[in-house]
């Protein structure tokens, strides 16, 4: 994952963990969301956002999605639907 996209994911998932002692600097891979605060209210808002933000679509992949549980999971879920867009000319280049 490129740090851009990286800096994007992290400063997303902070904005909904106000109360967070991380930040961008040291949020672990291996954290758990209801460590750093995230409930599943939390996990959608983070979801819509990066979709807006990254300008993918989290439908798009036509599977089942499963719930990320610590940070390095939603890493991976952002890389699987850059990938996707990518391939299938779906990233929005503006």
């Amino acid at each position: 994952m490129n740090d851009a996209i990286k800096k994007i994911t992290i400063n997303t998932i902070l904005e909904a963990a106000p109360d967070s002692t991380f930040n961008e600097d040291d949020l672990p891979d291996t954290a758990r969301f209801y460590e750093i605060g995230i409930d599943s209210i939390s996990m959608l808002s983070i979801l819509l956002k990066l979709e807006k933000r990254l300008s993918v679509d989290l439908v798009s992949l036509g599977e089942d999605i499963e719930a990320p549980v610590t940070v390095g999971d939603l890493f991976q879920l952002v890389e699987k639907l850059l990938q996707y867009a990518t391939t299938n000319n779906q990233v929005n280049n503006e």
